[in-house]
Protein backbone atom coordinates (compact mmCIF):
# COMPACT_ATOMS: atom_id res chain seq x y z
CA UNK A 1 0.00 0.00 0.00
CA UNK A 2 1.71 3.45 -1.29
CA UNK A 3 1.01 6.42 1.20
CA UNK A 4 0.06 9.02 -0.72
CA UNK A 5 0.97 12.63 0.93
CA UNK A 6 -1.87 14.56 2.69
CA UNK A 7 -3.05 16.89 0.53
CA UNK A 8 -3.94 19.88 2.49
CA UNK A 9 -7.14 22.35 1.24
CA UNK A 10 -5.02 25.35 0.85
CA UNK A 11 -2.97 23.40 -1.73
CA UNK A 12 -5.95 23.46 -3.78
CA UNK A 13 -7.00 26.92 -4.45
CA UNK A 14 -10.68 25.71 -6.05
CA UNK A 15 -11.50 23.82 -3.10
CA UNK A 16 -10.49 26.95 -0.99
CA UNK A 17 -12.47 29.27 -2.40
CA UNK A 18 -15.48 26.78 -2.32
CA UNK A 19 -14.90 26.36 1.37
CA UNK A 20 -14.73 30.21 1.33
CA UNK A 21 -18.42 30.35 -0.39
CA UNK A 22 -19.79 28.10 2.07
CA UNK A 23 -18.60 29.72 5.65
CA UNK A 24 -19.39 32.97 3.82
CA UNK A 25 -22.75 31.70 2.63
CA UNK A 26 -23.45 29.95 6.91
CA UNK A 27 -22.12 33.51 8.03
CA UNK A 28 -25.37 34.73 5.97
CA UNK A 29 -28.05 32.38 6.75
CA UNK A 30 -26.62 32.95 10.59
CA UNK A 31 -27.26 36.48 10.29
CA UNK A 32 -30.96 35.95 8.69
CA UNK A 33 -31.51 33.33 11.14
CA UNK A 34 -30.35 35.92 13.95
CA UNK A 35 -32.76 38.75 12.81
CA UNK A 36 -35.65 36.51 11.83
CA UNK A 37 -35.18 35.95 16.00
CA UNK A 38 -34.90 39.74 16.58
CA UNK A 39 -38.00 40.58 14.33
CA UNK A 40 -40.04 37.76 16.27
CA UNK A 41 -38.91 39.36 19.65
CA UNK A 42 -39.66 42.55 18.99
CA UNK A 43 -43.17 41.37 17.72
CA UNK A 44 -43.51 39.35 20.77
CA UNK A 45 -42.59 42.43 23.19
CA UNK A 46 -44.95 44.59 21.00
CA UNK A 47 -48.06 42.12 21.67
CA UNK A 48 -47.04 42.04 24.79
CA UNK A 49 -47.51 46.18 25.46
CA UNK A 50 -50.68 45.73 23.18
CA UNK A 51 -52.51 43.15 25.76
CA UNK A 52 -51.06 45.28 28.43
CA UNK A 53 -52.38 48.46 27.04
CA UNK A 54 -55.72 46.21 26.81
CA UNK A 55 -55.88 45.04 30.26
CA UNK A 56 -55.35 48.68 31.63
CA UNK A 57 -58.05 49.75 30.14
CA UNK A 58 -60.18 47.12 30.34
CA UNK A 59 -59.47 47.95 34.01
CA UNK A 60 -60.32 51.63 33.64
CA UNK A 61 -63.48 51.17 32.47
CA UNK A 62 -64.59 48.27 34.97
CA UNK A 63 -63.40 51.26 37.57
CA UNK A 64 -65.32 54.24 35.59
CA UNK A 65 -68.53 51.67 35.54
CA UNK A 66 -68.30 50.93 39.08
CA UNK A 67 -67.73 54.83 39.86
CA UNK A 68 -70.79 55.13 37.78
CA UNK A 69 -72.53 52.05 39.66
CA UNK A 70 -72.35 53.98 43.24
CA UNK A 71 -73.34 57.11 41.92
CA UNK A 72 -76.39 56.11 40.38
CA UNK A 73 -76.92 54.20 44.23
CA UNK A 74 -76.10 57.62 46.22
CA UNK A 75 -78.45 59.28 44.05
CA UNK A 76 -80.98 56.46 44.20
CA UNK A 77 -80.88 56.41 48.17
CA UNK A 78 -80.92 60.36 48.73
CA UNK A 79 -83.74 60.30 46.10
CA UNK A 80 -85.50 58.05 48.88
CA UNK A 81 -84.35 60.04 51.45
CA UNK A 82 -85.72 63.22 50.28
CA UNK A 83 -89.08 61.18 49.67
CA UNK A 84 -89.13 59.78 53.39
CA UNK A 85 -88.70 63.21 54.66
CA UNK A 86 -92.06 64.40 52.69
Amino acid sequence: MSEQPCQREDDDPAAEEEEEEEEEEEEEEEEEEEEEEEEEEEEEEEEEEEEEEEEEEEEEEEEEEEEEEEEEEEEEEEARGCNEEL
